[in-house]
């Protein structure tokens, strides 16, 4: 198989995939409109991270734009605009460029905040219909921790790096900076946080530098689960996804030569620390690794 149809098989295994795993999410934190999904739900759900897939999943999947509906009128509190533009930065320009008709959605349903982000273009319209979900979003599940704390807590870095270091127990916790590539808020702000709340004793900390916080085991008990919630970046594994998507439309667009598609691929590989074999990046990418790492579908 040449390099271009490897890369479009890419495409079309990142694509379904992507669908998936946004419809398993979903389902996960409350939506009704999609046929029985069985997921790993100790997985912690990315929320800015999921609104941007689904944005570029939705395509001809008119039940994602049900979703985003969904969302927008009962999940605009628990979803952070901030820390969402702030992603979308590292996110293809194919998901960032679509925020905005999110924030329309979030403001046609009367949630007050959101108009400078929906003033921006659009460039796809959302036409979610009504009553596809619960009334209130569903936090119960140990991948809904990220929307749990915000509930209870506030949106903002404090719960979100409380929900990261419980995720992480296993790990002994983490680093400012760490926690900076994972949830996108700024240093200064990760900083405050960490400090304040390690010395509220919400967190624990280490004496030395670079700081180092951690979650107790004290928290699962607090929560009342009997299932360890677990940060594994399934926020990057979308991101994937959507990359290779964009990159394929480039290569489309742009009428790539073979080398370029090989340049490209790689590039794709490396950037998510995935090995090149000996059929080349394009075949890791239309392989296993386009099987999402955390959910099955049922």
């Amino acid at each position: 198989m040449d390099t271009q149809r490897l890369a479009q098989k890419a495409q079309e295994e990142a694509r379904d995939a992507l669908v998936e795993a946004c419809y398993a999410q979903w389902s996960v934190l409350g939506f009704s409109g999609v046929r029985m999904i069985v997921m790993d739900t100790d997985r912690i759900i990315d929320i800015e991270a999921l609104v941007l897939a689904t944005l570029v999943a939705r395509g001809d999947e008119k039940r994602l734009d049900d979703a985003l509906g969904w969302w927008a009128s009962v999940g605009a509190g628990l979803t952070s605009r901030h820390r969402a533009r702030a992603l979308a930065k590292r996110w293809p320009h194919l998901a960032s460029e679509r925020w905005p008709a999110f924030a329309r959605l979030v403001v046609e349903a009367g949630v007050p905040g959101w108009t400078a982000d929906a003033r921006r273009d659009a460039v796809v319209e959302l036409a979610p219909r009504a009553g596809k979900g619960l009334a209130s979003v569903r936090t119960g599940e140990p991948a809904a921790l990220m929307a749990r704390l915000r509930l209870g807590l506030g949106t903002g870095a404090r719960a979100d790096l409380l929900a990261w270091l419980v995720g992480r127990a296993g790990q002994a916790g983490g680093t400012v900076a760490e926690a900076h590539e994972a949830l996108a808020y700024s240093d200064v702000a990760l900083r405050t946080a960490a400090t304040e709340m390690a010395a509220s004793g919400l967190i624990g900390a280490s004496k030395g530098q670079p700081l180092r916080v951690h979650a107790g085991a004290a928290w699962l008990e607090l929560l009342g689960m009997d299932q360890q919630p677990v940060w594994s970046d399934v926020g990057v594994w979308l991101r994937r996804q959507v990359d290779v998507i964009e990159t394929v439309e480039r290569g489309r667009r742009g009428e790539w030569s073979d080398y370029v598609w090989r340049s490209r691929g790689r590039d794709l590989a490396e950037r998510y620390g995935l090995p090149i074999g000996s059929g080349g990046a394009w075949e890791v990418l239309a392989g296993e690794e386009a099987a999402s790492p955390w959910y099955m579908s049922g």
